[in-house]
């Protein structure tokens, strides 16, 4: 079988549970958050060889599970959930201070941030409870921004990606499609959403964007569901794994899914088979780093 991808350890033997991963994808660097608050970051080797070194263990990053992470490197901030809160913090400092904790919002189911196209500002996306919320970074803080919307959510709004003016989420059964539209007035800013239901949720959703193909992954059960932008079936063939995915990712040309007992199989789009399978012990969460 074709190896595109060859296992490679970040760390070994760490102490504690990660509970979130994410890639800064100007440098390689693997940042990783534990089960009581702590963030690993681990930078490629500077040499030729292969690997990763421990750069910056910040112990006092959260005092909580960190159970989000996502970084901006527009603004120099890393954003995460913990405790049920979403804060900003400092990107370029190894202590990663705080910049802003969201209070008013809590709990915090979670959240997206965008940079609209037409835009050099950041928008932040935040569920809680029943509810969709929308902020502006603005002088080092999260500014309100009035978002209106035509639908009242019988769950959780979750697993939110923004797309262009397309908002995406999971929310109980259902994944949404939302169509963003923006007003400026003497009054401010003014956000409106049109939402349309797309197809049923299953166990595990998960959303993904394919920009090269200009595509939209959906996860139902044991299949990637692929649709347009638009959120509109395409005719290619949607893709099946083995099993129900615990976590997906799309890495161009390919679809990578976490299956149960740490087993990975990776999967092409068109036509969609199996590429490459490996196990890896104990594995929970997949990420995509830089080339």
């Amino acid at each position: 079988m074709y190896e595109a991808y060859t296992p490679n350890e970040v760390a070994v033997k760490l102490p504690l549970e990660i509970t979130s991963l994410t890639c800064q994808k100007s440098c390689g660097s693997v940042y990783a958050g534990s089960k009581v608050g702590q963030l690993f970051v681990y930078t490629p080797k500077r040499t030729n060889r292969r690997g990763f070194d421990l750069d910056t263990l910040c112990k006092q990053f959260e005092r909580k599970a960190v159970l989000d992470l996502s970084i901006c490197e527009e603004q120099d901030l890393v954003f995460c959930v913990s405790d049920g809160q979403i804060a900003a913090h400092y990107l370029k400092d190894r202590h990663f201070p705080v910049v802003s904790i969201l209070h008013k919002i809590k709990p915090v189911n979670g959240f997206t941030t965008f940079i609209p196209e037409d835009s050099e500002s950041l928008y932040i996306f935040v569920s809680s409870k029943k509810r969709l919320f929308l902020f502006k970074w603005f002088e080092k803080d999260f500014q309100d921004v009035r978002f209106d919307y035509n639908q009242s959510f019988t769950d959780k709004p979750n697993t939110m990606i923004v797309v262009g003016s397309t908002l995406l989420l999971s929310c109980g059964r259902d994944y949404i499609l939302v169509k963003l539209t923006k007003t400026s007035s003497e009054e401010g800013e003014l956000w409106t959403g049109d939402c349309r239901r797309l197809f049923d949720v299953s166990d595990n959703p998960a959303i993904l964007i394919m920009p090269d193909r200009d595509l939209l992954g959906f996860s139902h059960g044991d299949t990637l569901i692929l649709t347009n932008l638009e959120g509109q079936k395409t005719p290619l063939a949607d893709v099946r794994f083995s099993e129900v995915p615990c976590d997906i990712v799309y890495d161009a040309p390919y679809v990578i899914g976490l299956l149960p007992k740490g087993r990975v199989e990776v999967r092409s789009l068109n036509p969609p088979l199996l590429i490459q399978s490996m196990a890896l012990s104990k594995a929970s969460l997949l990420c995509v780093g830089s080339p």
